[in-house]
């Protein structure tokens, strides 16, 4: 059952739309998708529930008028098992869009869309639990729950999972380090310049304990790697 949050309406527009303003065809052809849409969510379509919301969303103020409308719109279509809704109930109550920002909240709906076969959300998961984490004092617990999401996303290849559950590894875990290094390279192997990045670091720390050379020649690769793809931190080294 579907828990009763207050909705602050936050990324909808509160300017007033105007009286005075002419439609043009764009904005006709808008409002009229809108209607269709309507319908069908009206008949209990889910599609066309989260597809009403969507529009409202990207094309406020033009809608304004239908804003509570479209929120029980996506409501509705998550509660009854889309899972594009579930997961983008999710995604607004982790960043505080749509409705309160609520952490929990977004786990269950994450939960949900990935039982569904949302792979994202293995990585909205990890993120999420990531979140609770950082405002705990370091529950290993939570640290774990988001590593689980994030390796899981990592495995279906999911380049941000691959690099966030990297650096969990280094921050919490570095006795796995050489575990780190390998989801790191995968990541680069997908010209992920960030990945380059962090291993330039690794290697570069390594050398400033170490002092062998081959871990500056490794770091110096990798910073120059990403430094290629535009990563500005990396142009900047040393």
């Amino acid at each position: 059952m579907f828990r009763v949050v207050i909705i602050l309406l936050i990324g909808f527009s509160l300017t007033s739309f105007g009286a005075e303003r002419k439609l043009d065809k764009k904005d006709e052809e808008i409002i009229e998708q809108y209607n269709l849409l309507k319908v069908k969510a009206d008949n209990g379509d889910l599609d066309a529930m989260l597809d009403a919301f969507l529009i409202v969303y990207y094309e406020h103020p033009l809608l304004e008028d239908k804003q509570s409308e479209a929120i029980d719109f996506i409501i509705n279509a998550a509660v009854g098992g889309n899972v594009d809704a579930q997961y983008n109930m999710g995604y607004f109550h982790l960043n505080g869009e749509v409705f309160d920002k609520n952490l929990d909240y977004a786990i269950d709906w994450f939960e949900k869309a990935q039982a569904n076969g949302h792979k994202k959300s293995f990585l909205m998961l990890g993120v999420t639990y990531r979140h609770k984490l950082h405002q705990s004092k370091k529950n290993y617990t939570l640290y774990q729950k988001s590593q689980h999401w994030l390796e899981k996303s990592a495995l279906v290849g999911n380049v941000d999972g691959m690099r966030l559950y990297a650096i969990g590894v280094f921050k919490y875990e570095q006795s796995k380090a050489s575990e780190a290094v390998k989801w790191l390279k995968k990541a680069a192997e997908q010209n992920d310049a960030e990945s380059m990045r962090y291993l330039g670091i690794y290697y570069s720390l390594r050398f400033k304990h170490e002092n062998k050379n081959q871990d500056f020649v490794d770091a110096e690769y990798w910073y120059k790697k990403a430094a290629e793809l535009g990563d500005k931190k990396s142009i900047e080294w040393p």
